[in-house]
Parts: structure tokens; C-alpha cells; sequence
């Protein structure tokens, strides 16, 4: 099933803490992704066999409408997916000096206090029917169309 979402990432520490929000269907997922080492050191890793494993390494706190969300193996790999993929491409994309500049505190503006980095995607995203049927759960309420 092809669908429209909106995925947002913020930077909080580099390289290792991020959040951010996926906008899919009627839901908006609200989330913080934590990589207990760095994103180059768990890229260049050996990737662990099993999911407990890499849930040690990349770990999710998700929310929907202010009510965390314990995610099972099969919903973390979901998430590890989309949003842990997205973490890594972000770490790994340039910033533009003017971004650099406002970085250290200078800007033509003034005297820059805070800096967010973050971005916001839509993309389309070709989602099988088993996928649809876990993020059309209460628990995520995305109310997806499904063919059967």
C-alpha cells in the first residue's frame, strides 16, 4: 500500500541522540532514538544476530498522543527501519557553513542563543499488508487503507 508520510528528525546530541515525530495516516508517532555508541562505531560494527542485541545498541522511546508505547520485536524493526535508518543519513549529511557559523554563536541576525538541527521529510512509502496491519493497531492507530 503506497502512502504519504512526514518524517520529522532533530538532532539533540551528534551522532547519538535524536527525536522527532512520523506522520502516517491519523497518527502522528512522536519518538527519541538513543544509540548507546556512536552512529560511525555502530555502523562499522558487526551487525548483532539478534534484535534483544541490537536493542541494546539502538533504543526507541515511542509515544502516541502522550501515552508511551512499548514496541514488540516485530514494531522495533519497524522503527529500526525507517527511523534508525533516517538517523544515520542525517548524521552523515554536510551542514552549510552559514549553519557551521550560527553553530559557534555567530550570525548576521545577532548573537545566536540556540541552534536546532532538523529536518522534515515526505516521502512515499510502499507499506506491505503485514506492516499495515501492525501500524493500523489501536496502539498506533494510523487507520490505513488495506486490500486483502
Amino acid at each position: 500500500m503506497l502512502t504519504t508520510s512526514e518524517l520529522r528528525i532533530e538532532q539533540v546530541l551528534k551522532g547519538t541522540l535524536y527525536k522527532g515525530y512520523v506522520k502516517i495516516g491519523e497518527a502522528t508517532i512522536e519518538y527519541e532514538t538513543t544509540f548507546t555508541t556512536s552512529i560511525p562505531e555502530f555502523v562499522s560494527m558487526e551487525t548483532p544476530k539478534k534484535v534483544s542485541e541490537i536493542r541494546e545498541l539502538v533504543q526507541f522511546k515511542v509515544k502516541r498522543d502522550d501515552t508511551e508505547i512499548e514496541l514488540t520485536d516485530d514494531e522495533y524493526k519497524i522503527f529500526l527501519l525507517v527511523i534508525g535508518a533516517l538517523a544515520i543519513k542525517f548524521y552523515y549529511c554536510r551542514l552549510s557553513c552559514e549553519c557551521w557559523e550560527m553553530m559557534r554563536g555567530q550570525s548576521e541576525f545577532g548573537r545566536v542563543v540556540s541552534v536546532s538541527i532538523g529536518v522534515t521529510v515526505l516521502r512515499d512509502l510502499d507499506i506491505p499488508p503485514n506492516i499495515c496491519e501492525i501500524l493500523n493497531s489501536p496502539k498506533f492507530g494510523c487507520a490505513l487503507p488495506t486490500t486483502k
